[in-house]
């Protein structure tokens, strides 16, 4: 089974080596190690494959050997490194505001996670959750992303996030001090990663409110969105929506009817691309499958329909025929079976206690 095909911005590994280099870590060597040199990533302007990311992010787990670096090099994104998003979120009249481009242009900034965002009387609920397999760089992501968000929630108001909450589905982990700061209350070992902001939060303003550069930004967004949409295969496309719960896409009409493709051009596309609908569909389901697997609050059956099988027992045929084991059985113990992946699947408290040793 592939991993799904995602892309991240280069300018968070340029970041990445800043960081080190003002460590004093030797950044070249890292890079050379890499088949690469910072003369040609400092020039890039287009997005990294997780594979490139993956291999970057593991070398510099051994040259750091610091499992808090995730937190720390997260804690560094400014406002200014989102690009337009930034700067659409920062022109915003308050920070219930800025969390609107956020949550619409995600994927121009974190293209590997899902950002689910909800009102309430109370205030506004941040979910997030990995678009990738499980693997042992997941809790990293996840780290880097929840330390970026409260490091901009801060930058936009001014002030500390009085009265919010984080939601960590690990074990506290012996650096906890790290976490420090990232929110008023932090709780470990929960069902989920979230960030709950309340409405005196959320109402703060934001010290940069202007109306023409909130919409002169937001333009801009669009127009990268409409680009990155471009360059997308139709394979991606497919995986994009049905990982995020479209369900319209696993029915090979609808995906005709969406895109205004025959039956046969449609296939003939993904030939052209080395796959099948029938392929892409399994990959993607599976790819859902082992998130949702990882909630305790769905059932089986539940997540059979979220996947668009007809009953709970096509679904478990089916899961174990791409595992070689049960559902019930991966959501005991993930890292059970063997998936076709370049790195094993992983408990995320497992990830902290291997980075910890």
């Amino acid at each position: 089974m592939s991993r799904l095909e995602t892309r991240s911005p280069a300018r968070y590994l340029r970041l990445a080596c800043r960081h080190l280099r003002n460590e004093g870590h030797d950044v070249e060597a890292l890079l050379e190690s890499l088949g690469l040199r910072w003369s040609d990533l400092e020039s890039r302007r287009d997005m990294l494959s997780q594979r490139e990311v993956h291999q970057f992010v593991a070398a510099i787990q051994r040259l750091v050997q610091r499992p808090s670096f995730a937190l720390e090099l997260g804690s560094t994104i400014e406002l200014t490194d989102l690009g337009a998003v930034g700067a659409t979120m920062a022109a915003s009249g308050n920070l219930r505001q800025a969390l609107a481009p956020l949550h619409y242009f995600w994927t121009l900034c974190w293209d590997t996670m899902e950002f689910a965002l909800s009102f309430t009387r109370g205030g506004a609920l941040i979910t997030l959750e990995s678009r990738l397999p499980p693997d042992d760089q997941e809790v990293l992501r996840l780290e880097h992303v929840v330390a970026a968000l409260s490091n901009l929630f801060r930058s936009l108001i001014r002030m500390p996030l009085k009265g919010s909450r984080l939601e960590l589905p690990w074990a506290r982990p012996a650096w906890a001090d790290a976490y420090t700061g990232l929110a008023d209350v932090i709780y470990f070992q929960s069902t989920r990663v979230a960030i709950w902001l309340p409405n005196s939060l959320l109402d703060a303003p934001c010290f940069n409110t202007s109306q023409t550069d909130q919409l002169e930004g937001w333009r801009r967004c669009e127009d990268k969105l409409r680009k990155q949409m471009l360059t997308q295969t139709l394979g991606e496309k497919m995986r994009r929506n049905i990982q995020s719960g479209n369900m319209s896409w696993t029915f090979e009409p609808s995906v005709c009817e969406e895109l205004g493709l025959s039956r046969s051009a449609l296939q003939r596309k993904l030939k052209e691309e080395g796959t099948t609908f029938r392929t892409l569909l399994t990959q993607a389901r599976m790819d859902r499958a082992q998130a949702l697997l990882r909630s305790a609050a769905m059932s089986l059956q539940d997540i059979a329909l979220a996947l668009g099988y007809t009953d709970q027992t096509n679904f478990i045929r089916a899961f174990r025929k791409q595992f070689g084991i049960t559902p019930a059985q991966h959501r005991r113990n993930p890292g059970a079976h063997e998936p076709r992946q370049p790195q094993p699947a992983t408990r995320l408290h497992d990830v902290r206690a291997s980075a910890a040793r």
